[in-house]
């Protein structure tokens, strides 16, 4: 809790999360009275011979979910929402290393559900990071167990084993990471609460203050009617302050679930594609050929490029934390700017090549200023791909110059295009200019981006005509 609170605001704010986890409790439940039941259809056409065995775990633990959803009710479980929680999550991840267990356990693709159970608990469950970690280790501890079980330590395993605790970790990874910025957005969403009430306990003394000087000042009519008039003027300004308070708590708190939508949809886009490859090197693996080298060589490259793209969004995400808190520290060197954007555009553009994309570059060179190389190279980076993205396989034009006393370097596409109205939209947090699904993203890039290069004492601007275009230029001093 934040050590500026009051007792009575910190006991409000262990009220307001009590409450929370009940309710996340409660949608645990129901989501696994859902889920469970009609997993087994699943089960059917793809486990037929052990159908039966996996269909009473599936019975039983719905059972104990029905028999929970009653319990929930109960004062002496409503006092311990943790411990509930983990009851709950606990059961779920018990059915599934019994499943593994039939299954053959470290081989059976089942694990993939312990997955699903840590993000139904980031979403449902108000829990901080040391929390979530201990949620965490206690699924795979389950996990482990029952396929230990299984299938002992033989050897042939291991590589199955490494495979699923690979997952397994990264999804945990994210998950304690998303728990610890959606339980910051918590803290600010009550503090603005906070300010709110604040706001109207001065419109109150600011009444009641009123209401004394009216009794006594009779005497003079226009001094009171002076008086009335500052003191209205007074109640307005705060009534508009705390409209504007209230506002921003409701804009904080959509923020916070747009945000936690997109996040889960960003990340689970790579995980399910690396789930699809690695189900389907296994049943290759096992198949009358085996893998070939060029197939194996491009699992690997499609594994590669998925983790980074889940390695960049939890990049973007620790970014968001440091700059909030202001602990964006830079490391200046002199670079060559020239030199570090042929760079970029060697690392990347190759991943663009089945888009015929055409890359004009005129870079001036050297040009040596003193910035965070590692930085200033995230900012090209994003406003590359972003030209390549946006660009839908129309040319791509980068330059770098010196303008005066400053060093710049211009990104320009000839895409769709930002309307006028969201030029200055795009460089705030979850802010994209198309909302299309086309395009994926958080919205965190340009905001990030921005960030970095006031940092270094520069400037980020864009200038674009819908469907035409955009070229985003960034300066810095030499």
């Amino acid at each position: 809790m934040n050590d500026n609170w009051t007792e009575e605001e910190s006991r409000r704010y262990g009220l307001l999360t009590l409450q929370q986890m009940q309710r996340g409790c409660s949608g645990l439940v129901l989501l696994a009275l859902v889920l469970f039941p009609a997993f087994s259809f699943l089960d059917y056409y793809t486990h037929t011979n052990d159908y039966h065995q996996l269909w009473r775990v599936r019975f039983l633990t719905t059972f104990i979910y029905l028999i929970s959803y009653f319990l929930l009710k109960q004062k002496m479980f409503q006092t311990r929402p943790f411990a509930v929680a983990l009851f709950l999550v606990g059961s779920a991840g018990i059915s599934i290393a019994v499943m593994c267990f039939i299954l053959g356990g470290f081989r059976s693709p089942y694990y993939a559900g312990i997955n699903l159970v840590v993000l139904a608990a980031v979403l449902l469950l108000p829990l901080g990071p040391r929390k979530m970690s201990l949620v965490v280790a206690f699924l795979i501890g389950i996990y482990l167990i029952g396929c230990l079980f299984a299938a002992g330590t033989h050897s042939d395993d291991l590589k199955y084993l490494v495979n699923n605790m690979y997952f397994l970790l990264s999804t945990g990874i994210i998950g304690i990471t998303a728990a610890g910025l959606t339980q910051k957005m918590r803290m600010e969403s009550f503090h603005q609460v906070l300010q709110v009430e604040k706001a109207k306990q001065d419109i109150k003394r600011s009444r009641d203050l009123l209401q004394v000087e009216l009794q006594s000042e009779q005497g003079n009519v226009e001094v009171l009617i002076k008086e009335i008039t500052e003191r209205k003027s007074e109640l307005e300004n705060a009534l508009r302050y705390a409209e504007a308070a209230k506002t921003e708590t409701q804009q904080a708190l959509e923020l916070r679930e747009e945000f936690i939508s997109l996040a889960s949809h960003e990340l689970n886009t790579p995980l399910t594609s690396l789930k699809m490859q690695t189900q389907m090197a296994q049943r290759k693996l096992h198949g009358p050929q085996g893998l070939e080298t060029e197939v194996v060589e491009k699992m690997i490259n499609t594994y590669d490029a998925q983790l980074q793209r889940l390695i960049r969004i939890v990049g973007d995400m620790l970014d968001i934390s440091r700059i909030k808190s202001g602990k964006l520290e830079l490391e200046k060197s002199q670079t060559d700017v020239s030199e570090l954007v042929r760079e970029v555009i060697e690392r990347t553009s190759h991943k663009f090549q089945d888009h015929d994309v055409v890359i004009n570059t005129d870079l001036q060179g050297p040009l040596v200023v003193s910035v965070d190389h590692f930085r200033f190279e995230q900012v090209v980076l994003n406003l590359f791909t972003n030209a390549l993205k946006y660009g839908v396989g129309r040319p791509v034009s980068v330059k770098v110059y010196r303008r005066n006393d400053r060093a710049v370097v211009e990104v320009e596409d000839q895409g769709i295009g930002i309307p006028q109205e969201s030029l200055q939209r795009i460089f705030k947090r979850f802010e994209r200019a198309v909302r299309s699904k086309e395009f994926s993203g958080l919205g965190l890039g340009l905001y990030i981006s921005q960030k970095i290069i006031e940092a270094h004492g520069g400037a980020i601007a864009v200038e674009s005509t819908q469907g035409r275009g955009s070229t985003f230029r960034v300066e810095v001093p030499v």
